[in-house]
């Protein structure tokens, strides 16, 4: 991949390892947990302040009804950032198989799942041509970093199609290292 451009891949990989902060999203996690904490321990009080009578039934009602809610939003928050941390691991252990391959420099000869699924997002199959006509041999590879090269591949030889897939990826190791990532 991008032969002769390691510098470039590997900025990139960087990059991408550098923006998931897993450890940030933790200690949001974490803070979420001790609130978490802190309010069932309000609940439980309150309830033994009620049971005690020392505190009376209207007020302990509303006090109650503010600690529930409060406590199901932060189950909600703890709920999207536990997401969130196996997603950022899920992506980071891509990032490893990605490097993997990378880094032993060898010419994949058969596909990899692996490879394709940490840099692919998705491939958009028919497009439109230039003129707004419909073209269902257009290829749109949407990758990870954001970069969207397409293929037309309207009835061209093999030898051609070859070509046309050599020319792309170069034109995709170029606007790598024109971009920043």
């Amino acid at each position: 991949m991008c032969e002769n451009h390691k510098e470039i891949i590997e900025d990139f990989i960087n990059n991408i390892e550098n923006s998931i902060d897993t450890k940030a999203t933790k200690l949001e996690l974490n803070k979420y947990n001790k609130e978490l904490n802190n309010i069932e321990k309000k609940i439980k009080r309150l309830i033994g302040l009620h049971l005690d009578g020392i505190i009376e039934k209207d007020a302990y009602e509303d006090e109650y009804i503010d600690l529930v809610k409060a406590k199901e939003d932060l189950v909600k928050s703890v709920n999207k950032l536990s997401i969130s941390v196996e997603e950022e691991k899920v992506i980071k252990e891509r990032l490893k198989i990605f490097r993997k391959f990378f880094d032993s420099n060898e010419p994949l000869t058969n596909f990899s799942k692996e490879v394709f699924e940490s840099i692919v997002e998705k491939i958009i199959l028919g497009g439109v041509d230039d003129n707004g006509n419909k073209d269902p041999h257009k290829l749109t590879f949407i990758f990870k970093t954001g970069l969207t090269p397409t293929i037309s591949m309207k009835k061209k030889s093999k030898k051609t199609i070859i070509s046309d897939i050599v020319d792309e990826g170069k034109d995709l190791c170029s606007q790598l290292a024109q971009s920043s990532c």
